[in-house]
Parts: structure tokens; C-alpha cells; sequence
């Protein structure tokens, strides 16, 4: 009889770990859809709306001559292309960004003409990709 208790008691614990096991699997698949449709219902189109936001910003107030002449400038030391760098500066320090590009589509290739300085204390890249493209 001792033995028949034990086999009874043996399939108990075999049961309850299956259900605590499909439990486990049923939540984490209900939580993973959840938070992922959170994040492409909310998350994913604010980020694009403050993208959106601070490129259109920078654009309205973005002197067109003095990018072109950064563009067509052979070093980044002209003078066009240290005021672009400075005007970026100041709306990245405005808007609250990373960094900001300016760039020059050539031949199918992009070319950066004025950016920002890199902020060189950070120990781990940001979480969101915060950079205003024109």
C-alpha cells in the first residue's frame, strides 16, 4: 500500500509542475504580446513624433546657403561648415537631442557635411536613437 501512495503522490507533483510550467508559458506569452503591442501603439509613434518635431524645426530655421556651401566645401574646417556645426549645436542643446547631421547624398553615397560634437562621456550607447537626419 506504501508503494501504491508514493506512485499516486509521484503523479500529483508530475501534474502540478505541468500546470505550473504551461501557467508559466500561457502569462509570458500573453505579457510579451501586451508590452510589444504597447510599445507599437504608444512608444514607437511619440518617438517618431519628436523626431519628426526636431527635424522640422531645425529645417524652418536652417540658413539653405550656408548648407550648400558646406556641402560643396572640400574641408570641414570652412567657415560655412563651423556655423552649420555651431547652428546644429545650439538646437540639439534646444530641442534636447544627441546629435544632429547634416548630410549630402552624392553619387548614392551620403556624406556628412556638419554634425555635432560627440558627447564622449557617455559608458553605454543611449537606449533610444535620438538624431535629427536632413
Amino acid at each position: 500500500m506504501k508503494r501504491f501512495n508514493r506512485s499516486i503522490g509521484a503523479k500529483l507533483r508530475v501534474m502540478f509542475l505541468l500546470i505550473q510550467l504551461f501557467a508559466s508559458l500561457l502569462f509570458s506569452i500573453s505579457f510579451y504580446a501586451v508590452s510589444m503591442s504597447i510599445i507599437n501603439n504608444s512608444v514607437i509613434p511619440q518617438v517618431d513624433q519628436i523626431l519628426e518635431t526636431g527635424a522640422k524645426n531645425v529645417y524652418q530655421d536652417l540658413n539653405i546657403s550656408l548648407a550648400v556651401q558646406a556641402g560643396q566645401g572640400s574641408s570641414s574646417d570652412s567657415g560655412s561648415a563651423i556655423q552649420m556645426e555651431s547652428y546644429l549645436q545650439d538646437k540639439v542643446d534646444t530641442l534636447k537631442l544627441e546629435s544632429a547631421y547634416i548630410a549630402v547624398v552624392k553619387d548614392g553615397k551620403a556624406e556628412v557635411v556638419a554634425r555635432t560634437a560627440m558627447h564622449t562621456g557617455y559608458t553605454k550607447p543611449p537606449s533610444l536613437p535620438y538624431r535629427v537626419v536632413i
